[in-house]
């Protein structure tokens, strides 16, 4: 990561520009065909199961059967939000722990166990927003994983990604970094609950992004999200007030937003345009809810530098205990 906020260029990895596209564009083609935006939910289910390859994991198999395990645990921790939000706030607890553990056993699996963390309880969120019939989520799950498939036909060379699993044992002070999803979430989810929160998924996405084992990475993502949020949010609001309706630049802000996940080789340029997108989207069906939005993020990456924080001095105890007694 970058040792200063504003040490970024804007050159953009055509590599990943392709990729997303790719798992995009089909559930745009479908929605646009039905006029229904919920199809729009399996693209960013299907981003989420391709983002980790090549960056946690060079095997194809596995692009398909990831893509496929995010869009069944977000069907079923849909199915359980809408019993009770504490069963809902145990079982994502559940698996932000088995995807702190994952993380934990090599750094290069981050990108895999934040991205299968953020696209279940976000695609929960969001299949919640929308009536659907059992047919219809088989039909969102098929059609999602179905376009991770179609990213591995595309001509790209990628690079090959060495893992070295290594199991951190409890007497290990690492051991507690298996806890590092599991205190972000638990305050995000807590948040949405005792304040009402609008689209409460941009809450727990933000504080999962900002939470980091390294204090001095998470405040520099952080200041990274602050800055570059506030540029593309003003911009935003001023773009988004001006323009007309238009399921076009629903469907125009949607591809930019994922796009902006992999496009650009540093992360501040893609969190500019993401923020700038996200803003215009939502205020473009309604104002109130671009403000929420704005509310979210902010809370959100509160959250993961608590969070972050919490996690060092609990490591720092527990390594000054050890050598204590060493």
């Amino acid at each position: 990561m970058a040792s200063s906020v504003f040490n970024f260029g804007w050159k953009i990895n055509y590599r990943w520009f392709l990729m997303m596209l790719t798992a995009v564009i089909p559930g745009i083609i479908v929605s646009i065909l039905t006029g229904q935006l919920m199809w729009l939910t399996a693209s960013f289910l299907a981003v989420c199961g391709v983002i980790p390859y090549t960056a946690s994991h060079n095997s194809p198999k596995f692009v398909l059967l990831n893509s496929l395990l995010v869009c069944l645990v977000a069907y079923f921790l849909h199915l359980i939000l809408l019993s009770a939000w504490e069963w809902f706030l145990f079982a994502t607890l559940i698996l932000a722990l088995i995807a702190g553990i994952i993380d934990n056993m090599d750094s290069e699996l981050r990108v895999l166990s934040s991205w299968v963390i953020i696209g279940c309880v976000y695609g929960a969120v969001k299949l919640g927003e929308y009536p659907l019939s059992f047919y219809q989520l088989l039909e969102i799950m098929f059609l999602a994983t179905a376009s991770a498939g179609l990213v591995l036909l595309l001509p790209l060379k990628h690079p090959v990604t060495k893992i070295n699993l290594q199991f951190i044992p409890p007497n290990n002070p690492n051991f507690i970094f298996n806890f590092k999803y599991v205190i972000p979430t638990l305050l995000a989810v807590l948040a949405w609950q005792i304040f009402h929160l609008h689209e409460p998924e941009w809450v727990i996405w933000s504080a999962l992004s900002v939470t980091y084992p390294e204090f001095e990475s998470a405040l520099l993502k952080f200041r990274q999200r602050a800055i570059a949020g506030l540029i593309g949010v003003s911009c935003g609001l001023i773009v988004g007030s001006l323009l007309p309706i238009s399921l076009w630049i629903t469907y125009s802000c949607f591809i930019l937003v994922c796009l902006s996940l992999k496009m650009f080789k540093d992360y501040f340029p893609g969190y500019l345009l993401r923020s700038f997108c996200a803003v215009v989207y939502a205020a473009n069906h309604s104002f109130e809810v671009a403000l929420y939005r704005i509310g979210d993020v902010i809370i959100g990456g509160l959250i993961g530098i608590i969070s972050a924080y919490l996690l060092i001095k609990f490591w720092l105890k527990i390594r000054k205990d050890k050598d204590t007694v060493i």
